[in-house]
């Protein structure tokens, strides 16, 4: 029982600990950052293995280990230098299509991981790349040259907007009000909406708004809430692999049903994509 309260309280300080430090991904880390990350790993393990040793053994490196963190990211926020001898710079490993040697011999960077990384962003030849630059965690960024580039929507002067990515209204039954209240909408909209499917929130596993149209674009209902003549509705919820083929046969039904017009919305910016894709094939010289 005791071991179970010390791994209680003890899980709860680190998350407390790791939230203060940042948000960071474990490829992200830098060296300082995982260095602190491994040394509470192994402190708090300390008290857990041994109940003879007191939780205060424990508790209090992992608290002064954080606030050393918490001082030092401090610090190299304001001092370029400090930031430098701590975390590193980052490093240009390939300029113009010819790799530098040297900086790999300094970093003890192989070839494999290189080329490891470069196919990681779908890149086979060295030569197409026009810069990659080895960043202080470890990853690699590269910009590809021109010809190399695939061709985008302003290359190929192809009309369209800037639109934000839409919000999720609804999510597994619960309604999330800060989301309502960042579209602009309120709560008795969302319920106008769901009466005229016959739905009540918790019949819902996902609601898409964009935030353009006001209008929802995703419309899930949970697997076994489905009702007849529902079929305007994006509506699926189905985990047992089903979802992808039941959302397609959804799209394809009742051309009169509400909101269908968001559908072709999607489907028609889908088709806008592919005839993208069909002239960028028809390039045959750089783009200018």
């Amino acid at each position: 029982m005791i071991v179970l309260i010390r791994a209680i309280l003890l899980y709860l300080l680190i998350i407390f600990c790791l939230r203060l430090m940042g948000k960071r991904q474990l490829g992200e880390l830098q060296p300082s950052e995982l260095v602190i990350t491994i040394l509470i790993s192994n402190i708090a393990s300390l008290p857990i293995e041994d109940n003879s040793i007191p939780m205060v053994m424990g508790v209090v490196p992992i608290i002064v280990l954080v606030t050393f963190e918490l001082i030092t990211s401090s610090i190299s926020l304001k001092s370029k230098k400090f930031r430098s001898l701590v975390s590193g710079k980052p490093m240009v490993i390939i300029h113009d299509g010819k790799v530098d040697q040297q900086a790999m011999h300094k970093l003890r960077f192989s070839i494999d991981d290189l080329m490891e990384s470069l196919r990681a962003k779908s890149i086979f030849d060295i030569s197409d790349v026009q810069y990659a630059i080895v960043e202080t965690t470890g990853q690699v960024s590269v910009l590809q040259k021109h010809a190399a580039q695939s061709a985008t929507a302003g290359m190929l002067k192809l009309p369209g907007r800037d639109a934000d990515p839409p919000s999720i209204l609804i999510s597994d039954g619960v309604v999330l009000k800060e989301a309502l209240k960042e579209a602009g909408l309120t709560e008795k909209w969302l319920h106008s909406i769901l009466r005229s499917q016959s739905l009540a929130p918790a019949d819902v596993f996902l609601m898409m708004v964009d935030k353009g149209t006001l209008r929802p674009v995703v419309f899930v209902v949970r697997h076994g809430m489905e009702q007849d003549g529902q079929t305007g509705f994006l509506s699926g919820g189905d985990r047992d692999g089903r979802d992808a083929q039941h959302l397609r046969e959804t799209v394809q039904v009742d051309l009169h049903a509400p909101l269908l017009h968001d559908i072709h919305h999607v489907q028609s910016q889908n088709n806008r994509f592919a005839q993208l894709d069909e002239l960028e094939s028809q390039i045959e010289v750089p783009l200018q």
